[in-house]
């Protein structure tokens, strides 16, 4: 029997002219009043004629159409078949809607019996006839509410799936994702539904080409598959997957399965931004933070990003602020582990303020001088800077008080290191405390040295234009030590400077 169009909801004409019609809406089908139509019901009773004991009305389940038989068609027994296919003509009686049957009903003992038969007579290959079946299935599973029947329905809806991808044209990534889309609809049981996906998406991705073409293929997986968006573990196995990915997700464990569908989302956003980095370098402060906050699951990603935006920054050294080169030196040193790196960082950017110097400004001289004290305790560097800013201004009086702080002194007008003329012994004796921390305050801030050393006795502070001079003093039994600090123009707080101890 061919049910090809009887099995849709939509109202389809059989050969011989009747109309199949779906029984739980014909019945606003007025203009098939009069017309030769077919329904395929389950049966709900069974009435005797009045008079000749015979059967001769079915009442159906899912219509109040009433199945008028013939005396040829009529039963003798009441028929125990659960379903009824039935031909007839459709007519009003006052308020009732009479089917005249035209041919012997077709009665089956069960759906699920009547389902088996019809699929048992099938080729092997007959997709068309399936699909009928399947729709049949699940439709009347749903109406019913068997269970048996939709298990059917979606056991053959598998069959015309793995029918639908070995065909040549549904081999393309539109196709296959539209057959994951049909198998997840009809209730396909996993993996096979995810496992279209991932071979529809993956075969998109190899066409893509742009930014734009990964994000719309990530959000489609996150709304296909949204365990995607969890961050997972790389999956244990993925040889197979990379090789095949709709076999390779087959046979994958449940974890991999949610690691794989991770992976699959995350190498769409991946390929984003790497594409939008590109496209646009001055914005990959941006995508680092953006690949932070999507995949906090590939660190890596997100460092590769913030170290190309540090190595772009740092070929502009000398275009950094104060506090920016600070700010990506601590990043070098504490969250990409590169010390060496910071390092350089910080001697080129006060190398470039150095070829920067006006070459009449003391003041700028002796702030460098300061610069590379607190930066990296260069007394070397300082020592030039201030005997060029005392050359610019014999009379600088920072220049003469940080060579005081560093402890050199003053002999015919010029300022000389001792420990660096001192001549001292292959085994010199160990230097004193504070010989040996006599720049580990530099670059402190007051909280700071509060903290290390209390309150102090005296405080003076001297404001001029452009900076704030503070001296702190402390005394203690081994005598007199002063530290002092500086605020310029754009500082939050003042630093330490130099420190001087008296005994």
């Amino acid at each position: 029997m061919n049910l090809l169009a009887g099995m849709l909801l939509s109202v389809a004409f059989a050969q011989n002219g009747a109309v199949e019609v779906d029984p739980a809406t014909h019945v606003n089908r007025r203009d098939l009043i009069g017309k030769e139509i077919i329904i395929d019901d389950r049966k709900r009773m069974v009435l005797p004629h009045p008079t000749s004991l015979r059967y001769h009305e079915i009442l159906l389940r899912s219509t109040p159409v009433v199945v008028r038989l013939p005396v040829a068609f009529q039963f003798r027994t009441a028929p125990s078949a659960q379903s009824v296919r039935v031909r007839g003509i459709l007519r009003q009686e006052g308020k009732t809607l009479i089917c005249d049957a035209t041919a012997k009903p077709e009665l089956f003992a069960s759906d699920r019996k009547r389902l088996e038969a019809e699929v048992a007579n099938l080729a092997p290959n007959d997709l068309t006839n399936r699909s009928a079946w399947a729709n049949w299935a699940e439709r009347r599973g749903k109406a019913f509410e068997d269970e048996g029947l939709k298990e059917e329905a979606v056991k053959l809806y598998t069959e015309v799936i793995a029918l639908e991808l070995a065909r040549a044209d549904s081999r393309t990534p539109e196709a296959i994702v539209a057959l994951a889309q049909k198998a997840r609809q009809h209730h396909v049981e996993e993996p096979e539904p995810s496992a279209l996906w991932h071979l529809g998406f993956r075969l998109k991705m190899t066409a893509a080409r742009t930014a734009a073409d990964y994000d719309a293929i990530a959000r489609d997986v996150s709304t296909s598959l949204p365990q995607s968006m969890i961050p997972a573990p790389p999956p244990s196995n993925a040889a197979l997957y990379d090789d095949d990915p709709l076999n390779g997700y087959r046979r994958a464990s449940e974890a991999d399965r949610r690691a794989l569908d991770r992976r699959l989302w995350a190498d769409c956003v991946t390929q984003s931004l790497k594409l939008r980095v590109a496209a646009d370098p001055a914005k990959v402060a941006g995508f680092a933070v953006e690949a932070r906050t999507q995949l906090p699951d590939r660190p890596e990603l997100a460092a590769e990003l913030r170290k190309r935006d540090l190595d772009t920054a740092g070929a502009n050294v000398a275009r950094l602020r104060r506090t920016e080169m600070l700010d990506l030196e601590k990043t070098y040193r504490e969250e990409l582990k590169q010390p060496a790196k910071a390092r350089e960082l910080v001697v080129a950017w006060l190398d470039a303020r150095k070829t920067a110097l006006r070459p009449t400004s003391a003041d700028a001289h002796t702030d460098l001088a300061k610069e590379y004290l607190a930066l990296l305790k260069d007394r070397a560097t300082a020592t030039d800077l201030l005997n060029k800013a005392l050359e610019i201004d014999p009379n600088s009086q920072e220049a003469s008080d940080q060579f005081q702080r560093l402890g050199f002194v003053k002999s015919n007008g010029v300022w000389t290191d001792p420990q660096a003329t001192a001549a001292k012994p292959a085994n010199d004796a160990p230097a004193t405390p504070a010989e040996r921390d006599v720049d580990s305050y530099l670059g402190l801030t007051p909280a700071e040295i509060r903290a290390q050393l209390g309150e102090p006795k005296r405080v003076s502070r001297l404001a001029t234009q452009g900076r704030v001079s503070l001296q702190w003093v402390y005394d203690s039994g081994k005598g007199t030590q002063s530290i002092d600090f500086l605020q310029k123009i754009g500082e939050s707080q003042p630093t330490v400077v130099g420190r001087f101890v008296s005994k």
